[in-house]
């Protein structure tokens, strides 16, 4: 049987993105950086018939409110990772707890998700990331406090992290473990 999906368009004042979603969960976002027809022919090569266009999901609202700088939770919608194998889906778990405003490392996120060691790894999974902000990708960057990589539109990495009050340039300060007792939530206040 067919896999179905629905998808919408949300917008900020920046541009238009998209969500589509599945029955096990949400299954791609597109950042606001494209033109709605863009979306469109992006979503009818990668989905064809299977994808049907409905007015407006629950994603694009708490997308709207991310990119007016208000921390959202995805978790209730859950996840599609279909199409990926278990190091991705390890991975990606693990990088959906980083909370809004802290950073880890690639190397880190590598520890917390079992696989020491594995820093080039979790950059590749990262790089096939199709759930940004719902699996913050952004949120992981070198252990030297740099941005990494990013195969999202150009300037978006930096773009996201400051919305979340995140400044890359003093990094070393902030790059914490945000699961220990007063980790930094980024350098917001100072």
């Amino acid at each position: 049987m067919l896999e179905s999906y629905a998808w919408s368009i949300y917008g900020i004042e920046r541009g238009f993105g998209a969500v589509v979603r599945s029955a096990r969960g949400l299954h791609r976002v597109y950042l606001p950086a494209y033109a709605p027809r863009e979306i469109a022919a992006d979503v009818e090569r990668r989905y064809g018939a299977a994808a049907k266009r409905v007015a407006r999901l629950d994603e694009c609202d708490l997308l709207e409110k991310y990119f007016r700088g208000i921390e959202v939770d995805f978790s209730a919608f859950g996840l599609d990772l279909s199409g990926y194998g278990h190091f991705e889906r390890r991975i990606y778990e693990e990088a959906s707890k980083i909370p809004y405003g802290c950073a880890v490392s690639y190397g880190k996120l590598a520890e917390r998700a079992g696989y020491p060691g594995a820093a080039r790894a979790v950059g590749n999974a990262m790089r096939k990331n199709r759930l940004p902000i719902a699996v913050p990708c952004h949120r992981v960057i070198r252990a030297e406090g740099r941005l990494g990589g990013w195969s999202g539109p150009i300037g978006w990495k930096e773009r996201l992290l400051a919305i979340e009050g995140i400044e890359i340039a003093r990094a070393r300060r902030w790059i914490s473990d945000p699961r220990s007792e007063g980790a930094n939530r980024g350098l917001k206040g100072e």
